[in-house]
């Protein structure tokens, strides 16, 4: 888990379809001062024990009512990358790590666990092909990939042995290329050219 500065990003991935995920990711610092309605910054957060149910909704919405959460105990936050999937960055200037991660917990047990229906083949197929055309795009718009796609077999195996689809094309560069990829290839994008 890697942080610098002040900030941390919350998303769901659903891409592996198996788990609510939170990435911990390098951020520029969000300016402090500003004042949020709702529950004072110092309030207390309830004790929770997990999940308390299953959030049904789309990811945006997920994202949200999660967001909106974090505001209402007097958290700043920011929208993250438009291209990427939903997600939003949480500061903890002012308040620190621990009770960011305390109001997260919070949350995560008042919005719920984020449901995503279990996956089949055929959905896994179109989430490969999903893959491969942004792995496309990618090559077209002159990134090095460090490997090339598996083939479609290759991705269903996996996924039956581990779960989940394990090929991320924006996975395969440089931490550095990760903004200009989704800019150039956005996780956004419904369906890629053929």
């Amino acid at each position: 888990m890697g942080m610098k500065g002040d900030v941390v990003v919350v998303k769901r991935l659903t891409w592996t379809a198996v788990a609510l995920v939170f990435l911990l990711s390098s951020c520029s610092v969000i300016p402090g001062g500003v004042d949020q309605p709702g529950v004072p910054p110092d309030a207390s957060v309830p004790a929770t024990s997990g999940g308390t149910g299953l959030f049904t909704g789309t990811l945006q919405e997920d994202n949200d009512a999660r967001r909106a959460c974090v505001e209402r105990y007097g958290l700043v936050t920011s929208l993250g990358n438009a291209d990427d999937d939903p997600n939003f960055g949480v500061s903890s200037e002012g308040v620190g790590w621990d009770r960011v991660y305390e109001v997260l917990d919070a949350c995560d047990a008042e919005v719920g666990e984020f449901y995503s229906p279990p996956e089949t083949e055929e959905s896994m197929t179109e989430l490969y092909g999903w893959r491969l055309g942004q792995y496309r795009c990618l090559e077209a718009a002159g990134f090095q990939l460090s490997s090339p796609p598996p083939s479609l077999q290759s991705f269903l195996d996996g996924w039956r042995m581990e779960g989940y689809g394990s090929f991320d094309p924006i996975g395969l560069l440089p931490d550095e290329d990760y903004n200009g990829a989704l800019a150039a290839c956005p996780r956004t994008t419904e369906k890629w050219p053929d």
